[in-house]
């Protein structure tokens, strides 16, 4: 509800992407962690981009990674296709700090939807668009849009 209430239009649930339907070219263990590669996802998106849809974001319990060389994204996002993935897995524990990962879920969320309608990360002021390396930095970052990104939306 919060991202239609943002961007004041409708959203849908469409069907999820099973574990088992990955390929294992496109997943890699962490440690222990089972983490998804984010280019097969956003390909996988683009080719089943729904007719009329403004964006095409899927969410993954999953950690993410956007290439060998990178431990891991919280989320990432095509500017161009109108494609993007998030994920949850670093948020927290909901059974401790709900609102905290809650806030941090909605955050990547739209920050990453901001992305598919093409706006770039922010330099010019605090902005939900800003680009963030760790989750304290994220942490910090406003919940709301600067003038230069709303106008770009």
């Amino acid at each position: 509800m919060y991202i239609q209430a943002f961007f004041g239009l409708p959203t849908q649930l469409y069907s999820k992407i099973n574990f088992t339907d990955i390929p294992k070219t496109a997943y890699r263990y962490d440690e222990a962690n089972i983490q998804i590669q984010t280019g097969w996802v956003l390909k996988r998106l683009k080719k089943n981009l729904p007719e009329g849809t403004q964006s095409y974001i899927a969410f993954s319990s999953y950690d993410l990674y956007p290439d060998d060389n990178w431990n891991f994204v919280f989320g990432e996002a095509s500017l161009k296709n109108r494609t993007g993935v998030w994920s949850i897995f670093r948020n927290g524990n909901p059974d401790k700090e709900y609102q905290l990962c809650l806030k941090r879920t909605i955050a990547t969320a739209v920050h990453e939807i901001g992305h598919t309608y093409g706006i770039e990360h922010c330099i010019g002021y605090e902005c939900l668009m800003n680009g963030s390396n760790s989750m304290e930095e994220s942490d910090k970052q406003v919940m709301h849009l600067c003038p230069q990104c709303l106008n770009k939306l």
